[in-house]
């Protein structure tokens, strides 16, 4: 159906200094502002409440809040829910100048942070399929992105991120079927604490081989992680160690993982 996926994307075309960039915060509007979409055609056909799918790119040079609420106002003009969507594509597209390259230690971005994810899960409540786009390095896309996932932690079925996400390790994911996330060892970014017995896809890419596996354990007295639908599993560990978490458990024993149902094995 045509009309079941709308898109937004915003692009600021504009330099700003790295210094009003991060003393600003990104709540000035930029000057030059593109905005393309087919929400015009969606809501002239009369289908706004066919939309399954929302896809938003947000193309800046620094920071991307302005393109962020610039999107949902623009969004918000046609509904201010869109119960129907279930699935959100969220990718933010950096210039040759990036947050996390900059000394950003004392500038706070949460404020920011907080007021879109809130935006985005009260304009979007129903999503089931969160797809997250952006810069590997970068330090927005990164803490945004767990923070929206964070908030859609308890319906979430599909999760894919190219980049790491800062996503609390207390917060559950106990209904996901699919996750593909490119970690980061480096940074210490975890994978989300996802349920085995729901998961059917995995592919992680850069996570330490120590702290993978303890992810999905429902269990800490457990020796056992048993993934009964698994049947996709692609995972690159990193060289590195996680220091913070050990797939060893009482008396020294390893962990024992258990995948009756895969088919796909890729490691």
């Amino acid at each position: 159906m045509v009309y079941d996926y709308a898109y937004v994307q915003y692009g600021a075309a504009i330099v700003q200094s790295a210094d009003s960039a991060a003393s600003d915060s990104g709540r000035s509007e930029p000057d030059n502002v593109l905005i393309s979409t087919n929400l015009e055609l969606v809501v002239a056909a009369g289908c706004a409440s066919l939309v399954r799918r929302v896809a938003v790119d947000v193309f800046c040079l620094t920071n991307p809040f302005p393109g962020y609420r610039a999107v949902i106002q623009r969004m918000r003009a046609v509904a201010d829910t869109w119960m129907g969507v279930r699935a959100l594509e969220l990718a933010k597209h950096p210039g040759q100048t990036t947050l996390d390259e900059r000394d950003t230690s004392n500038v706070s971005y949460d404020d920011d942070v907080c007021e879109i994810c809130e935006s985005l899960t009260a304009m979007l409540p129903s999503v089931r399929e969160l797809r997250l786009g952006g810069f590997y390095r970068d330090y927005i896309s990164r803490e945004a992105s767990g923070k929206l996932a964070t908030r859609y932690a308890e319906q979430l079925q599909v999760l894919c991120s190219s980049h790491p996400i800062a996503v609390p390790h207390d917060r559950p994911f106990t209904r996901i079927r699919h996750v593909e996330i490119c970690g980061s060892s480096v940074d210490g970014y975890r994978i989300p604490r996802i349920n085995p017995s729901s998961i059917e896809y995995i592919k992680l890419d850069g996570f330490p081989a120590n702290h993978l596996w303890t992810a999905f354990s429902t269990d800490s007295s457990s020796q056992v992680i048993e993934f009964p639908r698994l049947r996709t599993l692609r995972a690159i560990y990193s060289g590195a160690r996680d220091n913070s978490s050990d797939e060893s458990r009482t008396d020294g024993c390893k962990m024992v993982l258990r995948f009756p149902a895969l088919k796909n094995l890729s490691v």
